[in-house]
């Protein structure tokens, strides 16, 4: 399988001077490390690695980053994934990258989003669903990586909870949470309460 393909130079300077120096030059400084890997320091174009995680992965894109040495010009191509990633809070200047290096044929975990389809029947009959978990961890190959897990919760009822083990995956995809972990519930409908007894004047309850 044929993965996007990101360019990147190796850098021999480290420190936060350096890392000014190359942002200011439009590049951004990243890491590339993992098990059996030897660490990487490199520097990515930031408009690049942004279209490049454009697509409905977003960050769990794998991506095949061709490492330029900037001293003998050999390339080396990694797959890697998107590990960390550190924007300045005022600018949303990107600032760095953590590239985790994987392999194309090894499952890895990444962290899928939960998106719910359709209204359940608890919420229609005043319940309120409530997502315990926004995410949940997938395992499976980089090429099964799916953009997201959907839950219908049409025929949800109030009072239940919607299990890990209840989940609807694709084959290849493996939930890692315990069986019995709560994906989402949905309340039970609460009861109106009474109208408080008036009391009238010159009467004691």
């Amino acid at each position: 399988m044929q993965f996007i393909k990101v360019n990147a130079l190796t850098r021999a300077s480290k420190g936060k001077g350096a890392a000014r120096r190359m942002r200011t030059a439009g590049r951004v400084p990243a890491v590339v490390y993992g098990k059996n890997t030897e660490t990487k320091t490199i520097s990515v174009l930031p408009d690049e690695l942004t279209k490049a995680l454009s697509g409905p992965l977003r960050v769990n894109t794998p991506l095949d980053v061709a490492i330029a040495d900037t001293a003998t010009e050999k390339v080396e191509d990694v797959l890697v994934i998107v590990k960390d990633h550190q924007y300045d809070p005022v600018s949303r200047e990107l600032l760095h990258v953590d590239f985790l290096a994987i392999r194309e044929n090894e499952p890895l975990q990444v962290e899928v989003p939960v998106v719910k389809s359709g209204r359940s029947v608890g919420e229609q009959l005043g319940g309120v669903l409530r997502m315990v978990h926004r995410t949940i961890p997938i395992v499976c190959l980089p090429k099964d990586i799916p953009a997201k897990i959907s839950v219908d919760v049409t025929s949800l009822k109030a009072g239940i909870t919607f299990h890990a083990s209840e989940l609807t995956l694709a084959e290849g995809l493996t939930v890692a949470l315990p069986p019995q972990e709560a994906i989402l519930t949905i309340s039970a409908v609460k009861e109106e309460e009474a109208p408080a007894e008036e009391v009238k004047p010159g009467k004691k309850k």
